[in-house]
C-alpha cells in the first residue's frame, strides 16, 4: 500500500488501518493457493494486486490444497465490501484501489455462482432415479487412417492390431498411459499401420472416458453396417452407474423384507456395476 501512496494518518492506523490491512491480507491468503482456478474460468487478480500472490504455495510446502466453498468465497466478499463504506476509502486518491477491490468482489461473486451451480447440478444428478449419463449421448466416433511411420508409443497397440479380424473390438485401457493427461494426448494423437475406427465414452466424473477400437479394411470396402453392430456390442458391455437416489431406494426396499444391513445392500449395488 506504500508503494500506490495508500496510507494512514497516525489516528488511523489502530482503527481504520488495521481493520483495511487485516481484511485484505486475509482475503489474499485465502486465495493464493487458488489463482489457478479462477484463472480457468476467466477470473484474473486486480492489476493492483497483482504482486499479491505466491506467498501461500502449498504444493512447495507439500500440503494439501483445501477445496473453495461458496460460503468461504462469500464471507470473503462481504467482507471486502465492508471496506468500500469506510469514509477513509471516499479519498479521490484511493480510487484505484477502490475500484481494484470492487472488481475483485465481482471475482469472488462470479466464482461463487459458478459453484453454487455445480452443486445444484450435482444435487439434481444425486437425486437422480435414472443412471445421468444416456448411451445415446456422451460418445464419440472418429475413423483414424494409417500412417507409414508409426511412433514408438503406439508400437506394442500397433503390433496388436495388426493380429485383429477387421470390427473386432479391442479396449484400449492395457495401452494408455496411466497418467490423466499423457492419456489425454495418446489417444489425440494416435497412429497405427492399420486404419481403425475409435469409439470413446464418456463416464463423467472422475472415471475418465472408455476408449475401444477395430480395425477396418480399405476406405471403398468399409461397411456401415458392421460398424453399427460393433457400437450395439460396445453398449451393451458399458458400466451403467447408479445415483444415489437409486442406491438409497435400492437399500429402502430391501432391508426390511431381507433384513440384510445396509452395508450389504450397499456392497451388492456396487458389485453390479461391475457385472
Amino acid at each position: 500500500m506504500r508503494k500506490h501512496s495508500f496510507g494512514f494518518t497516525n489516528h488511523q492506523v489502530n482503527s481504520v488501518g488495521n481493520h483495511v490491512v487485516s481484511t485484505l491480507t486475509q482475503t489474499f491468503w485465502y486465495l493464493d493457493p487458488h489463482h489457478e482456478k479462477f484463472q480457468k474460468r476467466g477470473l484474473q487478480l486486480p492489476k493492483l494486486f497483482k504482486d499479491l500472490s505466491g506467498y501461500r504455495d502449498l504444493k512447495v510446502q507439500h500440503k494439501k490444497i483445501p477445496q473453495v466453498t461458496s460460503i468461504d468465497l462469500k464471507e470473503n466478499a462481504q467482507n471486502l465490501s465492508s471496506l468500500l463504506t469506510i469514509p477513509w476509502m471516499m479519498n479521490p486518491q484511493f480510487k484505484e484501489l477502490y475500484t481494484s477491490i470492487e472488481d475483485l468482489i465481482s471475482h469472488l461473486k462470479k466464482y461463487e455462482e459458478y459453484l453454487c451451480d455445480c452443486n445444484k447440478k450435482m444435487k439434481a444428478n444425486h437425486e437422480s432415479t435414472v443412471p445421468i449419463r444416456d448411451l445415446k449421448d456422451n460418445w464419440i466416433l472418429r475413423v483414424i487412417e494409417s500412417v507409414e511411420n508409426v511412433p514408438v508409443e503406439y508400437k506394442a497397440l500397433d503390433l496388436c492390431v495388426k493380429d485383429l479380424a477387421e470390427y473386432q473390438p479391442i479396449d484400449l485401457i492395457r495401452f494408455e498411459p496411466n497418467d490423466k493427461e499423457e492419456r489425454r494426448k495418446w489417444i489425440k494423437h494416435l497412429s497405427l499401420s492399420s486404419s481403425v475406427a475409435l469409439y470413446s465414452f464418456q463416464y463423467g466424473n472422475y472415471l475418465g472416458n472408455m476408449n475401444v477400437l477395430w480395425k477396418l479394411p480399405e476406405s471403398t470396402c468399409r461397411d456401415t453396417v458392421k460398424q453399427v453392430k460393433v457400437i450395439d456390442k460396445i453398449k451393451r458391455n458399458i458400466l451403467k452407474f447408479s445415483t444415489r437416489k437409486m442406491q438409497k431406494d435400492f437399500i429402502d426396499r430391501y432391508k426390511s423384507c431381507t433384513g440384510l444391513q445396509p452395508v450389504i445392500l450397499r456392497n451388492m449395488v456396487l458389485l453390479s456395476h461391475r457385472v
